[in-house]
Parts: C-alpha cells; sequence; structure tokens
C-alpha cells in the first residue's frame, strides 16, 4: 500500500526497523567482511530516529508529511536511506513502518589529494553516530600547501533531545587557530512556526595572493563573525513556506603588516569593523524527488525542483560601531528541473552588496549543473559557474586552477576580480561492486575557463584541458564520497608548468 498524494490517515503505530549496514540476506554481501562489521557496529538507539520523525503516534498526517520525514532522516549523517511504508490497520488508520539502513559512521581518515598540482595530507578519527547516539565526534590533522591544521569537532543534531541543533568545531593552524560555534533550532519542516539562529566564529591565518608557483602577497588576517537571527512563518500554505524575520551581523577583519610591499596593482588590504540590523525573507516550496547516481552512487539524493531563496535587506550603522555605514544586501536563490527519472538540472545563485568601500562592494557567484542520463549506465553531465567581485580584498579573489574545476592547470592561476569555468563529463557506471563496498566507473571529461586579471591585462586566455577518470563510489560509509582519479591535460600549458596534472580525491564541483 504505497501512501497516497492527498492521503490523510491516522498514524496509530510507529515500528522502527533499523537495519544493519550489510544486508546478510544478499549473497554478495553475506560474506565475513559483511558479518564482522555488522557485529562491530553500534545499532542507532531507537529514540534518536523517532526524534527525526515529523510525526507521531495519534497524529493525522499527509502523505506529504511522511516524504519529507524520509528527507529529514536521509540527512542525518549516519543514514543511508529511509523509508516509512504504511500497513492499514483500519479505515484511517496505519501503523507507519520506518525502514532504516544504517550506514558505517566510524571512520580511519587516512586522505590523500592533490589537485591543480598542489597535494594535502590528512589523517583522521570520526564517529558519526558516537554510541548510536547521533552525535559526531572529530579528530583530524592535515597538511596542505599553506598550512598544517588541526581540528576537533563535535556535532549533536538533537541537543538535550530536541530539535535544537550544536556544531563546534577547535582549528590550530600553524600561523594561527580557529574556533566556531553555532546554535540553532531550524526550520526543519516546512510547517516549522519558527527558527532560531546563533553563530559565532574566529579565525586568525596567514591570507595570500598567488599564481600559480608565486607568491605576490601574504599578510596575517583576523576575522570575527557573529550572526544572531530569527523568522516567523507567514501563512498557512501546505506545501511552501513564506518567512520573515530580524539579524543582527558583526563582521570584522584586520590585516598584519605583509612580508614584503604588494603589487601595485592588488587592491589594498582594508581592515573593516561593520555592525548591523537586518530584515530577512525566507520561500521554499516543497517540490523534492529523489534521483539516484548524481553525485553519488547508489544513495537516494534529494532534489528541490522548485524555487526557494533567501533575502537579508540591512544596514551597517556607524554608531553600531562600523567603520563604513550604509545599506547592505545578501540573496540567494535556488532551482531544481528535471525532465525524467535521469535527468535533473540544478541552479545556485548568490548576490551580496555592501556600502561602497566596505570590502564587500559586490559579490556574484551562479553556477548551473545538470545531469541526463542517455542510456543505460551512461551519464553526460555538465557544469558551468561564473564569479565577479567589485574591489575584492585579498582573501575574495578569483582564480583558475584544478581547485575551481580546470583539472589540467595549477591551482591559483592568476588572481583576478571574475572567472567562468565550464565543464563537460561522460560517466559510464560499471555493475562492478567490490565487497559491496566500492562501485567502479569511468569518464572523459573536457574543462574551459578564463579569469579577469588584476594586473591590469584584461581578459586571460581561455584555458582548455582534456582528460580521463575513474570514478569509486563509496557504497557504505555516511560520507557517501566518490573518489576520482584523474589524468588532465593543459591544450594552453602556462610557462614552467607540467604538461599534465594528476587529480585525486573527492572534493570537486559536481
Amino acid at each position: 500500500m504505497p501512501w497516497g498524494i492527498a492521503q490523510v490517515v491516522t498514524v496509530a503505530e510507529i515500528a522502527i526497523q533499523v537495519q544493519p549496514v550489510f544486508d546478510l540476506s544478499r549473497p554478495e554481501e553475506a560474506g565475513w567482511l559483511g558479518r564482522t562489521a555488522n557485529r562491530l557496529h553500534l545499532a542507532t538507539h531507537e529514540s534518536v530516529i523517532r526524534r527525526a520523525l515529523l510525526f507521531k503516534e495519534g497524529d493525522r498526517v499527509e502523505a506529504r508529511s511522511i516524504y519529507e520525514s524520509e528527507r529529514a532522516l536521509r540527512a542525518l549523517a549516519f543514514v543511508k536511506d529511509a523509508r516509512i511504508l504504511p500497513e492499514p490497520l483500519g479505515p484511517g488508520r496505519v501503523r507507519a513502518r520506518v525502514r532504516v539502513r544504517h550506514a558505517w559512521t566510524l571512520a580511519l581518515d587516512a586522505g590523500f589529494q592533490q589537485v591543480g598540482g598542489q597535494r594535502t595530507l590528512g589523517f583522521g578519527l570520526l564517529d558519526q553516530n558516537f554510541l548510536g547516539s547521533g552525535k559526531t565526534v572529530g579528530f583530524q590533522v592535515s597538511r596542505n600547501p599553506e598550512r598544517t591544521e588541526r581540528q576537533f569537532s563535535f556535532r549533536d543534531p538533537q541537543l538535550l533531545g530536541g530539535r535544537w541543533r550544536f556544531e563546534g568545531d577547535y582549528q590550530e593552524f600553524t600561523d594561527g587557530h580557529g574556533r566556531r560555534l553555532s546554535l540553532e533550532r531550524p526550520f526543519y519542516a516546512l510547517d516549522t512556526r519558527w527558527s532560531c539562529l546563533f553563530q559565532g566564529e574566529t579565525r586568525m591565518a596567514g591570507v595570500a595572493v598567488c599564481d600559480g608557483g608565486r607568491t605576490w602577497f601574504r599578510a596575517p588576517h583576523w576575522a570575527d563573525t557573529l550572526y544572531l537571527g530569527t523568522a516567523w512563518r507567514l501563512g498557512t500554505e501546505p506545501d511552501r513556506a513564506v518567512r520573515a524575520g530580524l539579524a543582527v551581523r558583526v563582521e570584522d577583519h584586520r590585516y598584519g603588516p605583509p612580508e614584503s610591499p604588494p603589487p601595485e596593482w592588488l587592491p589594498a588590504a582594508r581592515d573593516r569593523r561593520q555592525r548591523g540590523l537586518a530584515l530577512t525573507l525566507g520561500y521554499r516550496r516543497d517540490a523534492y524527488r529523489s534521483f539516484s547516481d548524481i553525485k553519488g552512487m547508489d544513495t537516494p539524493e534529494d532534489y528541490n525542483l522548485a524555487w526557494e531563496g533567501s533575502l537579508e535587506l540591512g544596514g551597517f550603522s556607524r554608531r553600531l560601531g562600523s567603520t563604513r555605514p550604509g545599506p547592505y544586501l545578501r540573496l540567494a536563490a535556488a532551482r531544481g528541473w528535471s525532465a525524467g527519472p535521469g535527468a535533473v538540472t540544478l541552479f545556485e545563485g548568490r548576490l551580496g552588496a555592501g556600502p561602497r568601500g566596505g570590502g564587500e562592494d559586490l559579490r556574484v557567484d551562479a553556477s548551473l549543473a545538470s545531469y541526463v542520463s542517455w542510456a543505460p549506465a551512461w551519464q553526460l553531465a555538465g557544469y558551468a559557474c561564473a564569479s565577479y567581485r567589485h574591489r575584492p580584498g585579498p582573501e575574495q579573489l578569483c582564480y583558475l586552477g584544478g581547485a575551481e574545476g580546470l583539472r589540467g592547470y595549477p591551482n591559483a592561476l592568476h588572481p583576478g576580480d571574475a572567472h567562468w569555468v565550464v565543464s563537460l563529463e561522460q560517466r559510464w557506471f560499471t555493475d562492478y561492486r567490490w565487497w559491496a563496498l566500492f562501485r567502479l566507473g569511468c569518464m572523459l571529461f573536457a574543462d574551459l575557463g578564463a579569469v579577469r586579471r588584476l594586473d591590469g591585462n584584461g581578459w586571460s586566455r581561455v584555458y582548455p584541458d582534456l582528460g580521463f577518470a575513474l570514478r569509486l563510489g563509496d557504497l557504505k560509509s555516511s560520507l557517501a564520497r566518490v573518489l576520482v582519479l584523474s589524468v588532465a591535460f593543459p591544450l594552453e600549458a602556462p610557462p614552467g608548468h607540467s604538461g599534465w596534472q594528476v587529480g585525486i580525491g573527492n572534493s570537486f564541483k559536481f
């Protein structure tokens, strides 16, 4: 019995069925590895699953609330998949059977990543379901071309057994430190009446302006931010929500003396202290659909095929201590489209504008990603993004290179105030699944990109590349990663750089 789209029933009983990481009823998962992993993995407390549901026993609910609860469960770090099935108990009464598939959450993370000719090494221990409580505890050490970092993290999506979420990070760098705290009661469902967010972060680390292997500017940078906001839902539409609220925003940026005089073409690093009040507005319509093999492999992925967005309109005041008073605007929007079960297109856009000379005069970012399965096991994926900055600070510049999706070139190629990148991938998903842990895929790809340089030379040449890669899907962990091993060949190699680039990692654009 499926849930009807407009069906309203009374949930007389909720039955929780937490399934282990490996399904031992399937021969390919019933070997010694699956049996051992299931014995070692701690089951999630049933109360954690119940608290994530958007309904309780005795409630009259619509099918929309059921599907929204499935998405809420799948969003938890320790859940690989979730389904809620109705079992009739009589006219208008059902038992809601909640079937949750565990993900493997205890990870010894020994990572190696090479993007744009630069290597990042990492080691850490992360548990995203500590003792079955749903909490995340982690420690990680990583080394990248800029610094060595040590991070301790803690996440609790159900603080004190309620709807509040807590996140905390403590970071130590070879050139500074970082702290972040977040306490939030989110709009956890479409009909949630109010939300509240407190978020504070402080960070001290060096900031650099580079061009390929050359460093033009390096200086200490202190950044302190604070955000406090609350919002309320307006209206009672069943499939959409409009939310309005108030916010307080604090942003402080300071720079130390540079290691050497910066070039004349580089905009000056301007200290700024901004404090302001704002009105906020949000909109979301529930048009979610589930897809598979989009950004991950063999894992349900939920995308909203309708517009959603947020607006923050306020002003920085000299009376509150701002060094550059004036109005500011922050706008974000997203939309998805689908022409069938194997096709989805996703748009994201952001715009920020602030007082002239405040270090954030204008920022625009937009991206469009499209995935089309044109034959069984074959997918064509495309991605395009563009960014613009007006009078950016050194930490806000646009670059080209491997980290920006131009995989045949080194990182931080040509600092600029605008750039664009276009990528096209032909992906092939195989049926090879080793020990039910990994699934193999392959792809051919091509990238194009250009940047508007700050050194007065205008737009750079268009840099193209071609390449091929292996894609290894992680089928059991909570991280749902796809590890990509790529070889890319630049068609316009900049002087002094290798004729090809090897990329290893999972932090790619799409």
